[in-house]
């Protein structure tokens, strides 16, 4: 426009209608999309058209700026990009606990608890199941009543364990249908890229297409974590997890590789690599298939597996009812073959049932100081007997001790260890360091405590106040006054017929007692009672018996020393145990049966060595035969025969002279010497090379006419202080034995890298694997009632041994039974053996431990869908195994040899399947099978409930964006009726210039130039 016309202000009125009216048309396109999902509001942008320099009449010098009027420069999206992003971050987090609690309710309600309908009652039923059968063991109904409810059980969990698996399935199904979803979004995506780009070149503002692909990262933040940059030609570079996926118009379609096999499940890849993601419904998905279904999964597959072992360790060591050894598992189905490589090695146990051996070591007092005469002996009562009873127990005087108080332990060791004392040759008492700054007291046996009996004749004040353990003995008592009075009131001397009957080996004896004489008279007179042992007691001191205890003593059924009084019955027809006021009493006895330290369990004495004790009579030899035996040195592999004329033996020292004499010749004189006093002793005796010990020595007689080993036994030399003086003694040196080290300094277990201190004095098999279950490194050590050491594999490890170190001195693993004993009992703590090794392959673990008792499960999920009750039990219930029996070591090796039922009505058994349930051997030794569901139900609901509030918080906090958020974007409809009205209004006011225009150009035309006419 090169001036200012009417014209010009007319074009300068339509531009205003135009832009008005274009602006009208925005404001409703927002009316029309205000419900439209995803659509952001649009705004004119409204700018001045450029104004024209114009000279005017009253300006004819200097041009003015005259405005030309008005345009729509653009039509903007009003949209914040950061609330943008803020809503997609938080719709990530809600969507993935949204999802993970709705899948963690459902696997609420198939755990049914807590319910009248939940899995713990079928558990708690199973174990209720044995209430019928401890009742009545030989009850054939009660048993198949305990195995229905062991089927119920099973097949209850393994419905539940197969909807997991389904749940797993479905869900494994769902994250490829959300494959498709995605791919599908990044399909438009690269589309709507593609357009955006075109109209930006085209200088267009695609607000719709934007809005679309807006709404499409929305819906795909909904799945999974996202971030994305906008280019300057308005495509994006879009990012899922950790993988790039779509580049302006070119994109990456999510993949879904399945994995082989029947447990395979579809892996998301993005190109050849897996996809990783950290937000998002889909990774609640992935979280729930991979991890927290599976954990609970491999979980009940971890009590399966127990379940089925614990009660197979019972079960097969137990007998049914009638007798019948089972050796049977209760459970089956968790086995898997090694002949493949699907296999996990979940549990080793030793071949070795060390139970019942003979005690020789018990402890007294612990923490000493070095001099025994330091400690005080201190008593309620001024003095008491100890008295020591074996079968050939006569007489009280010659077979106790009196201790009074103020007495030292000195003293109580001179008292014990005198050897002109027949109880000198099984029991002696020694005091020894057994850590570098502590001493103890101890009780020891040369050959064994089987069969003997300590007495407490002060109700276990003297036992007690020496630290030596006991229990309750049950006697009865008579007292001299109960005696005399009876003796007054008779009118005669009579005698008195009595009969007893053991009970368990259906034996019976009879005696005749008479009234008369002394109180000391009438205790030797009961001496002759069968079954029973009468010990004088005197409370006085004054030389006299006060009262006599009559202590049970008798060889019951299996031939095994029996204190049982209520094994025998008494038959009294002539009333003398009334007359005489017999009561019961209460006693206490040295306790030889629960002691069963590793010290007894592996005989950690210092020096052995075979001894035969002629007594106060030396042997007379006539002169005549061949004594022939063979020694064979198990340490340094030397076999000889040993051949001594007896026509050159006169007395013991000839003897030992012959001996010796062979055994130099045979190269044996540097194992083993023979040794005599000349009058009582015969000794052969062990050296350094064999460790001082006669377990490293195989001895063989094969002619002996003249009896001379005939009472030979093993003699145990315990404290090393008595065994240095002996040796010297003999004229020998005694420089400690490889077991006196173990047993003062103890040895160490190692598993991985940490070491597992055991005290073989004061630890057990059971202390010892208790300390393994401490170690917290992922192995759970276990014993079985008939003493087999078991070693199980932890959830951390995954049930699988092979995942560690194991390693504990030879020796150890051989008596365990876990390898092969070599024959050699020389102890090595410093050097250990391995027994595990997570470096080996699989045919070295096979190798390793093809002498142990192994069980290996499969490698893959499902375990529990296997398990069932043995088809053995299943058939024939009365085959449960109900009673444990008694074990016997009849070699003294403290292995069982023999195991013989106790009989029909036994149900120990029972008892130590009830305890399986509150043994804490779940979840690496921290859960019983009884807390199992009850953690799983919390644990869940615990998960459940921290995902629904993180579900509520992310959703408070969606909600506080995405109002914010479409508070900007969003349609008011009360705006945009101001907005229509106020452009209709600037509308109008630019039609009337352009009408007032239209009158000034009708009057110029219509009306100027007419003057004159």
């Amino acid at each position: 426009m090169a001036d200012l016309t009417l014209f010009g202000l007319l074009n300068t009125g339509m531009l205003g209608v135009y832009t008005h009216k274009l602006a009208m048309n925005v404001v409703a396109h927002n009316v029309a999309n205000v419900d439209t999902p995803g659509f952001s509001r649009q705004r004119p942008v409204i700018q001045p058209t450029p104004p024209v320099p114009i000279t005017s009449l009253t300006q004819p010098s200097i041009p003015l700026q005259f405005g030309t009027g008005s345009m729509v420069k653009t039509i903007e999206r009003v949209r914040d990009e950061f609330l943008d992003v803020q809503y997609r971050q938080v719709n990530n987090r809600f969507n993935y606990w949204e999802s993970v609690m709705d899948n963690l309710h459902f696997i609420e309600q198939l755990l049914g608890e807590p319910g009248e309908s939940g899995i713990r009652k079928f558990f708690d039923a199973l174990f209720s199941g044995f209430d019928d059968v401890i009742s009545d063991p030989t009850n054939a109904a009660a048993k198949r009543g305990f195995v229905s409810k062991v089927e119920e059980f099973l097949s209850v969990f393994k419905d539940l364990y197969s909807r997991l698996q389904q749940l797993r399935d479905d869900i494994d199904q769902e994250i490829a249908t959300r494959a498709e979803e995605i791919n599908t979004i990044l399909k438009r995506i690269a589309d709507l890229n593609s357009k955006i780009r075109t109209s930006s070149i085209l200088g267009v503002s695609p607000n719709d297409l934007l809005d679309e692909r807006d709404l499409l990262l929305d819906q795909l933040s909904d799945l999974v974590n996202i971030s994305y940059r906008v280019q300057s030609d308005g495509q994006i570079l879009l990012n899922i997890g950790d993988k790039a996926v779509l580049n302006g118009s070119s994109y990456m379609e999510l993949k879904v590789y399945r994995e082989p096999g029947a447990y395979g499940v579809n892996i998301l890849m993005v190109g050849n690599s897996e996809l990783y993601l950290s937000d998002g419904k889909l990774k609640a998905l992935l979280y729930m298939r991979d991890e927290k279904i599976p954990e609970l999964m491999n979980r009940f597959d971890e009590l399966s597996v127990y379940l089925a072992d614990t009660f197979n360790m019972v079960h097969r060591e137990s007998f049914d009812s009638s007798g019948n050894t089972t050796g049977i598992d209760l459970f089956s189905g968790i086995n898997e073959t090694t002949e493949t490589d699907n296999w996990r090695l979940f549990r080793i146990a030793g071949n070795n049932r060390l139970l019942n051996g003979p005690v020789r070591y018990i402890n007294g007092f612990m923490g000493l100081t070095n001099d025994p005469s330091s400690h005080i002996i201190s008593l309620k009562s001024v003095r008491g007997n100890l008295v020591f009873l074996d079968e050939n127990f006569t007489d009280t005087n010659t077979s106790s001790i009196a201790i009074e108080t103020g007495q030292s332990l000195q003293d109580i060791l001179n008292l014990i260890n005198d050897d002109s004392k027949g109880w000198y040759s099984w029991i002696r008492a020694g005091y020894e360091d057994y850590d570098p700054t502590k001493y103890r007291f101890y009780l020891y046996s040369p050959t064994s405590f089987r069969d003997r009996l300590v007495l407490d004749t002060s109700s276990g004040e003297l036992l007690s106040a020496l630290g030596l353990p006991s229990k309750t003995q049950e006697v009865l008592t008579i007292t001299s006054y109960d005696f005399e009075e009876a003796l007054r009131n008779l009118q005669s001397s009579p005698s008195f017929y009595i009969s007893i009957r053991n009970l368990d080996a259906g034996t019976e004896d009879s005696t005749t007692i008479s009234l008369s004489g002394t109180f000391d008279d009438f205790v030797a007179q009961l001496s002759s009672l069968p079954f029973f042992k009468a010990v004088g007691v005197d409370s006085d001191g004054d030389g006299n018996y006060d009262l006599v205890h009559l202590v049970p003593f008798y060889r019951d059924k299996n031939g095994d020393i029996s204190t049982d009084i209520n094994g025998l019955e008494v038959n009294d027809p002539d009333g003398l145990f009334s007359l005489l006021k017999a009561q019961s009493q209460s006693l206490q006895i040295l306790d030889t049966f629960s002691v069963d330290t590793l010290e007894n369990v592996f005989d950690l004495h210092s020096a052995s060595f075979l001894e035969t004790d002629y007594g106060t009579t030396p042997p007379v030899f006539p002169g005549t035969g061949t004594l022939e035996f063979t020694l064979e040195d198990l340490v340094n592999g030397i076999n000889e025969n040993i051949a001594v004329d007896m026509s050159l033996v006169k007395d013991l020292n000839d003897l030992a002279a012959q001996i010796n004499s062979q055994l130099a010749a045979s190269g044996l004189d540097s194992s083993i010497t023979a040794w005599t006093d000349g009058s009582r002793y015969l000794r052969l005796v062990t050296l350094e090379p064999v460790d001082y010990s006669w377990t490293n020595i195989a001895f063989d007689v094969t002619s002996d006419p003249s009896g001379i080993f005939n009472n030979a036994q093993q003699i145990r030399i315990s404290p090393s202080n008595e065994a240095v003086t002996l040796y010297s003694n003999m004229g020998l040196t005694y420089n400690g034995s490889t077991r006196e080290t173990v047993r003062k300094q103890g040895f160490e277990l190692r598993i991985n890298s940490t070491p597992v201190y055991i005290d073989p004095v004061l630890d057990n098999l059971s202390a010892m694997a208790e300390k393994v279950n401490n170690s917290g490194t992922g192995i759970l050590a276990d014993v079985s009632p008939h003493g087999k050491f078991f070693l199980r594999a932890g959830r951390s490890s995954n049930l699988d041994l092979t995942n560690f170190f194991f390693e504990a001195p030879s020796e150890v693993l051989q008596l365990l039974g876990f390898t092969q004993d070599d024959g050699d009992n020389i102890w090595s703590v410093s050097a250990l053996e391995k027994l595990l090794d997570p470096t080996w392959d699989r045919t070295e673990f096979l190798d390793k431990l093809k002498y142990a008792d192994t069980l290996t499960i499969s490698d893959k999920p499902g375990i529990t869908l296997n398990l069932e009750v043995s088809d053995s039990i299943r058939v024939t219930a009365a085959s449960l195994g109900v009673d444990l029996g008694i074990a016997r070591d009849t070699n003294g090796d403290w292995i069982i040899d023999s195991i013989s039922p106790r009989g029909e009505s036994n149900t120990d058994a029972v008892v130590e399947y009830l305890n399986l349930r509150f043994k804490k051997y779940l979840g690496d030794g921290d859960e019983s099978m009884a807390e199992f569901f009850g953690a799983i139900v919390a644990e869940i609901g615990i998960e459940g409930q921290t995902a629904q509030s993180m579900k509520l918080n992310a959703e408070a906090m969606k909600k506080q964006v995405d109002t914010e958020r479409e508070r900007v974007k969003g349609v008011s409809l009360d705006e945009e009726m101001g907005n229509m009205i106020k452009y209709q209004h600037a509308f109008n006011a630019a039609a009337r210039v352009i009408s007032a225009v239209d009158e000034m150009i009708g009057r110029i035309i219509d009306r100027l130039g007419v003057v004159g006419r």
